[in-house]
């Protein structure tokens, strides 16, 4: 299956990245970024366990509901290409391809690997 936006990605330092995102880009005090960090970690494993549970129970309107917001966390932390994957999910929820949903995200986990909280 092909993953789109996450294959030619290096996935292995997501918190790396989030930081240099909230310094370089939203000049975000490195004193303050361990709580950003650990709300990235919620949001994420929260959002991908939500759209997963959504598409499993065949809700195509709250699949792309939870898709959109996953996008713009994963946008707000700099993770553009992360966020590609979740906007494939929303609009494949839209059109009731549950099963491409669930193939985006278990592309974002696997992108994000130890990074959200277990």
């Amino acid at each position: 299956m092909e993953q789109g936006p996450l294959q030619d990605q290096t996935t292995g330092n997501i918190e790396g990245l989030i930081r240099r995102h909230l310094t370089d880009v939203l000049a975000f005090p490195e004193e303050a970024q361990d709580k950003v960090i650990q709300l990235a970690r919620r949001n994420f494993k929260d959002g991908l366990e939500q759209l997963e549970s959504a598409a499993e129970g065949r809700d195509c309107q709250n699949v792309s509901r939870l898709a959109h917001r996953l996008k713009g966390n994963l946008i707000n932390a700099g993770l553009a290409w992360l966020a590609e994957a979740a906007g494939n999910a929303e609009e494949a929820g839209r059109h009731g391809n549950l099963e491409a949903v669930v193939g985006q995200v278990r592309a974002m986990k696997k992108a994000l690997g130890g990074f959200v909280i277990p």
